[in-house]
Formats: C-alpha cells, structure tokens, sequence
C-alpha cells in the first residue's frame, strides 16, 4: 500500500467569454507506506489551476507550490506545468505538455520534461491514455512510455444530464 493524499478543491470562476475558469487546491500527502515505498514524512501542496477552452483547443496551467517533508522540517520546490489538448477524430484526443519543477534542494536538480499523448473516451466515464514523456533537463528519466486509464465513479454535484429532452440524474 502507498503513501495516502487527501484534499479539496475550490473554483472561484469558471471559463466564459475571455474568462478562464480558476481554482485553487490543497493535498496533504500522508505517509502510510513507510520509509519503503514513501518519504515517511507529510508533504503538503498548494495549487493554482487555470483553464480556458479556445474554440476546440482546451488549455490548462498549473502552479504548484510544493513543501515536502524532511526530518528536519521541509523542501520547498515549484512546478509550473501548461497543457493542450484537442479532440482529432470520433472518441480520439491528443494532448502535449511542457512542466518542470525547480530545485527543492541542493542534492536535487530543477527538472523539465515534455509529454505528448493519445486519449481514447470509451465512454464519458471511462477514458484511456497512452504516451510518451521526454526529458528536456534534470536528473529524470530520458524518456518514459505512460498508459493509464481514468474511471469517474460519481458525480458529486448531482448536475443533470440532457438526454432526448428529458433531465437525468
């Protein structure tokens, strides 16, 4: 079993007209796997999400302000990240990435890497990705190969659904 995260999410505008929509989160990564597969000490994250659909281009921007937990007290380290993605055909999407993270501390170098990927929406709650992440600078890997999938299992704020003019929940 792994470290544990918990945390909250906040928008304070969502994207209409010029204005893009804006967050703010917290998580709090507990250490529940030990010192073997985790840290063994509690990170916390401060992060400001912004988005902004352009026409079918949809954008996202991240800054995240990272304080990661050390004996004796805390590395602090930022990471920038902007993303594109763009629908290509029927249930396919692309998506490219530029982030990097700075130095938390002397023993560890700032990084950069770039991803691009392939996104395949089965259904609107079920969504597979696969990639490429490549390193631009840092003690990363030079290239990685990602697949993953996504699986909503509810919807939280209960919005109705249009379907054949009737509302569903």
């Amino acid at each position: 079993m792994g470290d544990t995260a918990l945390g909250f999410k906040y928008r304070l505008t969502q994207d209409s007209g010029r204005e893009p929509s804006v967050s703010l989160m917290y998580m709090a990564k507990l250490p529940t796997a030990g010192d073997v597969l985790g840290s063994g000490e509690v990170d916390h994250s401060f992060t400001l999400l912004a988005s902004k659909d352009i026409g079918k281009h949809h954008f996202d921007y991240n800054l995240v302000a990272n304080l990661l937990g050390q004996p004796s007290g805390f590395d602090g380290s930022y990471l920038n990240a902007l993303a594109w993605s763009h629908p290509v055909r029927g249930k396919w999407g692309a998506t490219a990435e530029l982030s990097g993270a700075s130095s938390p501390n002397p023993r560890t170098p700032a990084n950069a890497q770039v991803l691009v990927s392939a996104i395949y929406t089965a259904r609107p709650r079920l969504v597979f990705d696969i990639g490429l992440s490549a390193r631009i600078t840092g003690e990363i890997p030079y290239s990685m190969f990602i697949a993953g999938l996504t699986y909503s299992i509810a919807d939280l704020y209960h919005r109705p659904t249009k379907l054949s003019g009737k509302s569903i929940f």
